[in-house]
């Protein structure tokens, strides 16, 4: 949205939406909460079940949710994530 907040929809077995209730799918918009503005997103995956969703903040900070089978959200698990966590990039050599 022009204010920064961000809203996703579809199927969500995996927590792809965001919203915190993994199984939960939703034909209509929800809100994912986040710590502050989106600046910018990028959703992945390559099939209906393995999505996933990365958000860059207007403070800088990185975020990612959903599908996680592959290690895919970057935060260094493999753990399905239903809601935004925080993750941080490498550092440049």
């Amino acid at each position: 949205m022009s204010d920064g907040e961000y809203f996703d929809w579809g199927y969500n077995g995996n927590g792809q939406l965001g919203d915190g209730h993994p199984g939960r799918s939703s034909d209509v918009p929800v809100r994912v909460n986040l710590p502050s503005p989106v600046s910018q997103a990028a959703q992945g995956g390559s099939i209906w079940h393995n999505g996933q969703t990365l958000v860059l903040l207007l403070d800088g900070s990185l975020w990612s949710w959903g599908d996680n089978w592959a290690g895919q959200l970057g935060d260094g698990t493999t753990l399905t994530r239903p809601f935004p966590v925080r993750i941080s990039p490498p550092r440049q050599a």
